[in-house]
């Protein structure tokens, strides 16, 4: 089995998401002292209020959508979500499988994709954030040598 993986402070979504959001509570909750609620208005209590639904929508949406690493074992292939450890997919290797490994600009991630063979559709996106686009040439050699297809597009 071998884990491809790196550290949260070190991926995209860290710098993305949660560096923005402390920025914005720290200036909202101490520079502004938001927190004293006997002053508060309707205008900052939907400040307050926008501030927490957009800054905890795109966590959440990283946490379950881009947060996944990979783990090959010897007869198939997991993808499994850092955070939520019981949120996983497992993809047994066959000769009909074919994985996409690409680079999304919108979000400025590699995301892996699977299809049949004969099947127009690719399936489901995992953004693969907690893997280093380092290990990505390892991961398509080790992939390639289980006889599954790899298909790349922009990798970064």
């Amino acid at each position: 089995m071998v884990i491809f993986r790196r550290k949260y402070i070190k991926s995209s979504s860290f710098i993305i998401f949660i560096l923005p959001m402390v920025a914005l509570i720290y200036i909202l909750f101490v520079d502004l002292n938001i927190l004293s609620i006997s002053n508060w208005d309707k205008l900052e209590i939907q400040v307050a209020f926008g501030t927490f639904v957009f800054g905890i929508c795109p966590f959440v949406y990283s946490l379950f959508q881009q947060l996944y690493y990979i783990e090959i074992h010897d007869c198939h292939l997991v993808l499994r979500n850092a955070f939520i450890q019981a949120v996983k997919s497992k993809f047994p290797f066959n000769s009909k499988r074919e994985i996409l490994i690409a680079y999304n600009r919108a979000t400025g991630l590699n995301y892996v994709k699977f299809r049949n063979r004969g099947k127009k559709r690719w399936g489901w996106y995992y953004g693969i954030d907690m893997v280093d686009p380092k290990d990505l040439k390892e991961i398509i050699l080790i992939l390639e040598s289980k006889g599954v297809t790899v298909v790349t597009k922009d990798l970064r």
